[in-house]
């Protein structure tokens, strides 16, 4: 019986807990059980009697480790999104005002209208009086799916980098990895946000019968820009936001030290 659990032992300590990086990369299933590292502990060592003698096998660590924190991280990750989207509606007001009171002078010259706004307060008014109060909403959606898809691409990020824990990455990597990653979710995002400024700053046209807009939505934005001026006016400033990704991602490492 001890040549056994010997045996047993030494069989299972030696068994990786994790798969292989190659074996992750190369996708394949990941089980969400963990194989037991098992400790024979024979507790009685004279195995002649029958009365109160048995040996006993202590798994170390517990199974299913990686399940529990699965769950808690897709649990953080919907928290996050209801949050975000909370916050979201409630923003979204204050950043279509803010909108229309920096393009309110191209909104005169397009016809749409008639005089400048005279503060914060006047373009509320303005807007709930002609468009309703709901427009103050008007392209919470588009700009919402962009931050949302943004926060769930982040989240993918993240979890793909903690199965290469046990990789060795220099700090330049780890920089420049982190400088790609937040430029591709920009790039994928961006149309979103580009799609939630157009509609922003669409007002509904004074003076007339019907009252018409611009744009009918999200959709309508994409179609008639792309029918305008191509895949490449949906990345309208685009530039500019790298420019401010890399200034702020300079600023934040040079302020390391005093943070």
């Amino acid at each position: 019986m001890e040549n056994l659990a010997a045996r047993l032992s030494c069989r299972t300590e030696h068994e990786p807990l994790h798969p292989l990086i190659s074996q992750k990369i190369r996708w394949q299933p990941d089980l969400s059980f963990r194989p037991f590292n098992y400790t024979a502990a024979p507790i009685i060592e004279n195995m002649g009697s029958t009365v109160g003698t048995s040996s006993v096998v202590k798994p170390s660590p517990t199974a299913f480790v990686g399940a529990p924190m699965e769950k808690s991280s897709k649990a953080s990750l919907i928290k996050e999104l209801v949050a975000l989207g909370l916050l979201k509606a409630v923003a979204a007001p204050f950043e279509r005002v803010k909108l229309l009171l920096q393009n309110q002078k191209v909104i005169i010259k397009s016809g749409r209208l008639h005089k400048p706004y005279n503060g914060i307060l006047h373009c509320f008014a303005t807007t709930i009086r002609n468009e309703g109060i709901f427009s103050l909403w008007r392209g919470y959606t588009a700009m919402t799916t962009g931050h949302v898809s943004a926060t769930v691409i982040r989240f993918g990020i993240f979890q793909y980098t903690k199965i290469l824990d046990d990789t060795q990455w220099s700090y330049t990597r780890v920089v420049v990895s982190s400088y790609v990653a937040s430029a591709a979710t920009q790039f994928l995002v961006y149309p979103f946000l580009y799609a939630a400024t157009r509609m922003a700053t669409d007002v509904k046209t004074t003076g007339s019968n019907t009252g018409d807009r611009q744009f009918n939505g999200m959709i309508d934005v994409f179609r008639k820009t792309l029918k305008s001026d191509g895949i490449f006016g949906l990345y309208r400033g685009f530039n500019i936001t790298l420019g401010e990704l890399v200034t702020m991602g300079v600023l934040s490492k040079g302020l390391n030290p005093w943070k």
